[in-house]
């Protein structure tokens, strides 16, 4: 150490008080260089993201549940683009009005294996044609949707809230705001 302090004193004529601290500097950056990078681990919080959702929505559907009852059954056709297989996915479902205003808002949910680029779609009733809905139906990614009578509401609009994968990792929307 002494050896290089004075050839970088000598060399470049600098006054010793100079030379010290960036003696120590070069010394402490080649330290941080060698020194190994802990690995990130892994885990199921969601961090914000910025990014487009992993998971797109191919359809969202809402059909009145009965000419008396004005809840709706809303089905969610999605899809999973990435590499690695979805174990849930949460979505937002708004009930929205003729103007396009946004009447109510529910969080719904759907665990299972949705592999990637797989299309994920309501199941329905070979008899009737009805959307078999959850919680009757756990691996068919349709809902009862509160609505009330007097809204006229018949429409939906879905947005993916978050994604959990079977590596662990998650996706979390972040609101606009």
């Amino acid at each position: 150490m002494r050896k290089n302090f004075a050839r970088l004193r000598s060399a470049y004529h600098i006054n010793p008080i100079i030379a010290a601290p960036i003696a120590i500097t070069i010394a402490a950056a080649a330290l941080m260089a060698a020194a190994p990078t802990p690995a990130p681990t892994r885990s199921a919080t969601p961090a914000p993201a910025q990014s487009l959702p992993p998971i797109a929505v191919e359809m969202c559907q809402a059909e009145p549940e009965s000419p008396d009852n004005p809840n709706l059954h809303v089905g969610i056709s999605f899809r999973n683009l990435t590499d690695e297989e979805a174990t849930t996915v949460r979505f937002d479902v708004f009930v929205v009005d003729n103007s396009g205003k946004v009447l109510s808002e529910q969080l719904v949910s759907i665990d299972g294996h949705f592999g990637p680029n797989i299309l994920i779609s309501p199941k329905r009733s070979p008899l009737t044609n009805d959307m078999l809905t959850q919680p009757e139906y756990p691996s068919s990614p349709a809902w009862n949707i509160a609505n009330h009578f007097g809204s006229g509401a018949r429409s939906v609009r879905c947005e993916v809230d978050s994604a959990e994968f079977a590596d662990h990792t998650a996706w979390q929307r972040i609101p606009p705001g």
